[in-house]
């Protein structure tokens, strides 16, 4: 059964920490398939020099979008910027 919501860091989500594996896109849909609301927190402003990062939130925003999962994401700067 879903659980109703979860809340994320950037960090936790799509960014690398040290002695954790960084996630893919099986943690993604496995996210994805238990909420059925994500907030993520805290998003840099993403630039080719953590292109890495910026492919992974591409990652886990086409998971949740598939999935019909509800995401609401607080930035560092709008999306235009």
């Amino acid at each position: 059964e879903e659980a109703r919501a979860a809340r994320f860091s950037f960090a936790e989500l799509c960014g690398t920490r040290p002695g954790i594996a960084p996630l893919g896109p099986e943690d993604y849909l496995r996210v994805a398939k238990a909420y059925a609301v994500v907030v993520l927190e805290g998003v840099p402003q993403l630039t080719l020099h953590k292109a890495t990062e910026l492919r992974r939130l591409i990652t886990a925003v086409d998971a949740f979008y598939d999935a019909q999962v509800l995401l609401v994401v607080t930035a560092a700067v709008a999306p235009a910027d």
